[in-house]
């Protein structure tokens, strides 16, 4: 699963989580048509509700003007908070694994119950043995089992902050270091770790951690929460797709981006601290 469809698809379990503890699944549903209709019918305003030099509090009233008092209160917040971290772009995909998630409630779609259940199961295992290792916070994962079928639904601790696409990109470069240094002892006491507890989801149980090898986010860059203020990264999300293995695939981006950049900041920190046994202090 790619960064973004991870994106959408944890927008999608947070409104049908709430959508279920209110017994509005339908109701949401039918919200999300209109909602697509609209947009679909005008392209442009979806670039307006994206668009950065729109303040924040303009976007959120165009998106009440449009749609409030018509469709759920709860659907609108959630249109405002897809504008609010720009994410709106994913609204499509939003509502394609939403409507998955109500047809698979109702029974309609079983073949793929089974693997979302492993899929949410073990990333709640690896989020828990985890939490007590890392650097920096990992938000929790409660699983809620709805319908017949017990699908998994997980709800997300909420965390405050930006990712790496949403900070300035000159900041990022000026605060380049201080961003690499904390990346890198995440990336260093986590990938070093070998909980008891989750080492039969490791492609070989008695595989050990090494150099650029271990246990891993699986997307780092793109899954960083920042303080934009002080460039403190808070929180590392979306873990759906970590893994115990090589390291090096996070590291490639295109030449010339902040990411990039960043990236071969922290692949230059993480050799300094394997190589001095990770007893490196963290400049503030």
């Amino acid at each position: 699963m790619t960064a973004m469809a991870q994106i959408s698809n944890e927008y999608a379990e947070a409104l049908f989580a709430l959508a279920l503890e209110t017994g509005q699944v339908r109701e949401y549903s039918e919200a999300l048509d209109i909602v697509l209709n609209l947009m679909n019918e005008n392209p442009e305003y979806v670039d307006f509700l994206a668009s950065p030099d729109i303040p924040r509090q303009e976007r959120a009233d165009a998106v009440e003007n449009a749609f409030g008092g018509s469709i759920p209160e709860t659907v609108v917040s959630f249109l405002c908070l897809l504008c609010d971290r720009g994410r709106i772009h994913t609204l499509k995909d939003c509502i394609s694994d939403y409507k998955k998630l109500s047809d698979a409630a109702d029974g309609v779609s079983t073949a793929e119950v089974i693997s979302a259940v492993e899929l949410a199961e073990n990333e709640k295992r690896i989020v828990d043995a985890l939490q007590p290792i890392s650097p920096i916070h990992i938000p929790s994962v409660e699983l809620l089992y709805m319908g017949r079928d017990k699908i998994p639904v997980r709800k997300y601790e909420f965390v405050r902050g930006c990712g790496v696409r949403q900070l300035n990109s000159n900041m990022v470069l000026k605060h380049k270091t201080k961003l690499a240094r904390q990346l890198a002892n995440f990336l260093y006491q986590v990938s070093m770790s070998d909980p008891a507890e989750i080492r039969d989801l490791k492609p070989t149980p008695d595989d050990a951690p090494r150099y650029m090898y271990g246990w891993s986010q699986g997307d780092l860059c793109d899954n960083f929460f920042a303080d934009p203020k002080t460039m403190q990264v808070v929180a590392i999300i979306d873990w759906e797709d970590a893994r115990f293995g090589d390291l090096s695939p996070q590291m490639g981006y295109n030449k010339n981006s902040p990411q990039r950049e960043l990236m071969d900041a922290v692949r230059h920190e993480y050799d300094v601290l394997y190589k001095s046994g990770g007893k490196r202090q963290l400049d503030s």
